[in-house]
């Protein structure tokens, strides 16, 4: 069994990518895993009385990640009909 990681960062050209490999690799069995990474940003908190932390950027960032990620899974299973 093959495992195959498909990065995306949710534009087209990931999403053709995504189409492509599980297109190529139909007729085998393997695993698909999504990946989406994401740099938090960094404030110079060197001139800021608040800690970012505080701000919820970055759970922010993860939750819209992570809902991205759902809807992209959603729109594999929806378009293939591959278990």
């Amino acid at each position: 069994m093959k495992n195959i990681l498909l990065p995306t960062d949710f534009s087209d050209n990931s999403w053709n990518a995504i189409q492509y490999a599980v297109e190529l690799f139909k007729d085998e069995k393997c695993n698909f895993f999504l990946l989406n990474t994401y740099t938090p940003i960094i404030y110079n908190v060197e001139f800021m009385e608040v800690n970012t932390a505080k701000f919820g950027l970055i759970d922010a960032m993860r939750e819209t990640s992570k809902n991205n990620l759902n809807k992209v899974q959603q729109k594999i299973e929806n378009k293939f009909n591959n278990p």
